[in-house]
């Protein structure tokens, strides 16, 4: 997580669009909770983001980011398919943001790693053209 906090702080200082070194270079993120795996087709809890990921997220976001990260992926309160076959959304509730959903989404690799490709803020209007696989309190 150290490792995570470092690069987001370096790449909140470059200039939008500058080139880094190796942007496919994967960062531990954290481990995905029990409910992740139990409906998301994983070998591994272990949730990588690359720097190229990373430094996208950094120049688009604030430091919400890094405040929420960790609540969204260990303990998500939906969860649901994306239109591309590979990748989900995992959701939280947001009180920085309104209580505003806010997303993480996910890709499955052909190796079956999990990375994180972006997060955002969203409404339930557009999170409702997603197949919902969980949802905290609903059997």
């Amino acid at each position: 997580m150290e490792k995570l906090i470092d690069y987001y702080k370096q790449f909140k200082t470059l200039f939008k669009g500058e080139k880094i070194e190796n942007p496919e270079y994967l960062v531990f993120v954290c481990d995905l909770s029990r409910v992740v795996l139990d409906h998301v087709p994983l070998q591994s809890s272990t949730l990588y983001i690359s720097l190229r990921s990373l430094k996208h997220i950094a120049e688009k976001q604030n430091d919400i980011f890094l405040q929420s990260i960790f609540g969204i992926c260990e303990n998500p309160l939906e969860i649901r398919k994306s239109v591309n076959p590979n990748r989900y959304l995992l959701i939280r509730n947001n009180i920085n943001l309104g209580n505003r959903p806010y997303v993480a989404c996910i890709e499955i690799t052909k190796k079956s790693t999990a990375l994180l490709i972006t997060v955002f803020a969203s409404d339930d209007k557009y999170l409702s053209n997603f197949d919902l696989l969980w949802r905290t309190g609903v059997s």
